[in-house]
């Protein structure tokens, strides 16, 4: 068998005589993509290359290459016509690629796996604890009971802010200040 390959954007194709018509590995072209494949071979590499190619086939007698790729294409295209044709293009079949998919099936695995809830909507509260003049009061300490009922203690700070965030539920805070609870109720109680 006598057989030219030829590659074209990482296609690999093989002209040879009609007569290997089976080869195992590639498949047969038709006449519309036999002309495309040797149109784009011209284009890409030159009239003369594709005239020497066919003239390693024995399918080109002339001495001179015809003028442009289509007249090219047109000579050649009887040769492949037919159906005991002079010439054959062959397409190199690529082997099927078995993937191993455990990985992508373990990947499968772990997003089902996952817990894929939405997080709940946080809520914070702030108080700003101040004199009757308006001047902060720092360091203080206060108590928040949340809507949920967990307890939050902390103090001001410079500003005479405390804020408490991630709470889980919206509603209304319970706030208690420890350490002026005995004041006032003093203060109440000489008053009263």
């Amino acid at each position: 068998m006598l057989a030219h390959t030829i590659a074209i954007d990482g296609g690999e194709y093989l002209l040879a005589r009609g007569s290997t018509t089976r080869l195992p590995g590639y498949t047969r072209l038709g006449l519309a993509e036999t002309r495309w494949v040797l149109r784009d071979h011209a284009l890409r590499n030159g009239l003369p290359a594709l005239a020497e190619l066919c003239r390693t086939v024995g399918a080109w007698r002339s001495p001179h290459p015809p003028g442009d790729a289509d007249d090219c294409v047109d000579l050649l295209a009887p040769r492949f016509e037919g159906g005991d044709p002079e010439l054959v293009l062959l397409r190199r079949v690529r082997p099927a690629i078995e993937l191993d998919m455990s990985e992508v099936e373990d990947a499968v695995d772990l997003a089902s796996a996952m817990d894929l809830t939405p997080e709940p909507e946080l809520h914070w509260v702030e108080i700003t604890f101040h004199d009757a003049d308006g001047n902060p009061l720092a360091d203080a300490q206060v108590e928040i009971e949340r809507p949920d009922g967990v307890t939050h203690e902390g103090r001001t700070n410079g500003a005479g802010v405390l804020r408490v965030s991630d709470i889980s539920m919206a509603g209304e805070c319970k706030v208690s200040f420890p350490e002026l609870e005995p004041w006032v109720r003093q203060r109440l109680g000489a008053s009263a």
